[in-house]
């Protein structure tokens, strides 16, 4: 018998050992010897393909034998006598990467059917398979996103093409995102072929994005194409702010996604300005007045994607433009619907109560719609308690009432003369209390006293305009012409004989003079003076009176 003919008996030997030990019998499987199929790719791989098919609960078994080199007799071998088990694999077609050539390996496979419990097989479609990051990601609308994965082949094949898709569209196959129309210009691929993995970057996302994206990779094996089924689930989000009440009257507000983005820090914008210290997803306000505008939300590293602004607290008034103080007939006004948050509201709609407050059976009137109403030719019939209501994403709103009184022209008429007799009555007040205050300070310095010192004589001066005063009347005892002259007293020498007859006054060196007082004349030194008897009256020149 033939090294050869040995060789192959004993292979069959041992197949038939291998099944009755994988399968017993009595399970009712069975085992199979199929037709091996051996496509050699390049220099090392091996694409191996068993026949019959099966389904269901089957697999393959694959074999290999070594040839032998006679390395006494170099053109002479044998076969290794003992076929090796190198895996199995659940699909019919596995890829052997071969140490040595492939031309240098002999392979065979048996089919096992009516399997109750299959053995895990790393061969087949083991040897092919696509690793994703993520199962899902959310991504805010309008950022960018990039979904990664690693992906494996059998050994000894090249991979010639790989591309992200979304659609598989019969009898064409999966179309590469770069050639979709949907994301033209916002697609990217990082690859590294030798590590293999690879990423997709997606800009600017839109709300269509949202998709379950796959991976497929092609190699230099006609067959050796591949694609995983799973993918990577995309959800594309816009925030959104919800508003609502606390117990207090103040409000919560609650930066919103429709899926759960990656450990976000939220940003609070009031007014378009950020607000300190608050990066969780929930506001509290809770003065109405200080905590009052328009409030929107982002994520950080993405502050240029915001929410919809909303109101902070809702709170419409009612502004009255283009009037006086007072309105009369004939004037043009406006009212106006405003809010801290007007860029929201929408739906403007006017009315006006004939009625008060507390009458219950008010008389509303529906006026107009738009943020303004404007009434041109006011009268006294267009008083009235005015509001406005307006929509929102809340609902609908309705601004305080605002009271609206005109007058007739007569009011306007008894104004005018009112402010015309008021101007001179003031100044008039007010030059009085003038003359009042002057009035007093002269008769306070008029009450003023000086002490004089001992020995010192004070004079009262004269008034020569006026003889009213009655301390002159008291020298108007002295006879006299119209046609005297007088001459000032020279208290250094007393030539005068005016002088002299002052001298007649009984005084000793320890009087004491104080100045008169024109009022009262109450001092003994004043009464002196007016029992002195006049001076003769000398009618010729001052300088003839000692001749």
């Amino acid at each position: 018998m033939s090294p050869q003919r040995s060789a192959n008996i004993t292979a069959a030997v041992i197949l038939i050992l291998l099944a009755g030990h994988l399968i017993p019998a009595s399970s009712g499987q069975t085992a199979q010897q199929g037709t091996m199929d051996q496509q050699v790719l390049g220099y090392r791989v091996s694409k191996l393909t068993c026949s019959p098919t099966c389904s269901g609960n089957c697999y393959y078994s694959w074999l290999k034998q070594r040839w032998i080199s006679d390395y006494w007799h170099t053109d002479e071998g044998y076969w290794q006598h003992t076929p090796t088990s190198i895996g199995c694999s659940t699909t019919a077609t596995v890829w052997i990467d071969s140490t040595s050539s492939s031309i240098q390996d002999k392979y065979s496979c048996n089919v096992y059917t009516h399997v109750y419990s299959l053995p895990y097989c790393e061969l087949g479609e083991q040897q092919w398979d696509v690793m994703y990051n993520l199962d899902s990601v959310c991504a805010l609308e309008g950022s960018s996103v990039d979904l990664f994965c690693i992906y494996k082949h059998p050994g000894g094949l090249t991979v010639t093409a790989s591309f992200w898709f979304i659609n598989d569209q019969p009898g064409v196959g999966p179309v590469d995102l770069r050639d979709d129309d949907q994301y033209k210009g916002r697609v990217q691929y990082y690859q590294n072929q030798n590590q293999l993995y690879h990423t997709v970057t997606i800009t600017d996302l839109r709300a269509n994005d949202a998709q379950t994206y796959k991976f497929r990779f092609i190699t230099d094996d006609p067959d050796g194409k591949y694609t995983d089924s799973s993918g990577i689930r995309l959800s594309v989000t816009g925030l959104k702010i919800e508003v609502s009440d606390t117990q207090g009257g103040g409000k919560k507000l609650i930066c919103r996604s429709t899926c759960t983005l990656t450990n976000p820090t939220y940003i609070w914008y009031r007014n378009e300005q950020p607000v300190s210290e608050q990066n969780r997803a929930v506001l509290y306000l809770r003065d109405r007045t200080v905590d009052a505008g328009s409030y929107s939300c982002a994520v950080k590293g993405h502050e240029e994607i915001r929410s919809a602004a909303v109101c902070g607290f809702e709170g419409l008034q009612v502004k009255v433009e283009g009037a006086t103080a007072a309105l009369v007939e004939g004037q043009t006004v406006t009212l106006t619907c405003s809010s801290m948050c007007s860029q929201f509201y929408s739906n403007y709609t006017w009315y006006r109560n004939r009625q008060a407050v507390s009458e219950q059976n008010r008389s509303v009137e529906a006026l107009g719609t738009g943020q303004n109403y404007s009434i041109t030719n006011i009268s006294s019939q267009h008083s009235g308690l005015y509001y406005c209501t307006a929509l929102n994403q809340l609902g609908q709103h309705s601004s305080a009432l605002a009271r609206l009184d005109v007058f007739s022209d007569w009011w306007k008429q008894y104004a005018v003369w009112a402010a015309v007799g008021l101007v001179p009555a003031l100044a008039l007040s007010l030059l009085t209390a003038v003359l009042c205050v002057q009035r007093k300070r002269r008769a306070e310095r008029g009450a003023d006293v000086q002490t004089p010192k001992p020995g010192d004589d004070t004079y009262t001066a004269l008034n020569l305009a006026t003889t009213s005063s009655s301390e002159y009347d008291t020298l108007t005892h002295a006879t006299h012409s119209p046609s005297d002259t007088y001459s000032t007293l020279n208290p250094a020498t007393r030539t005068s004989s005016e002088y002299d007859t002052l001298t007649h006054a009984t005084h000793s060196a320890n009087d004491t003079y104080s100045t008169l007082n024109p009022a009262t004349r109450t001092s003994s030194e004043y009464d002196t003076l007016m029992v002195v008897g006049p001076p003769p009256v000398q009618s010729g020149a001052p300088d003839e009176e000692n001749n």
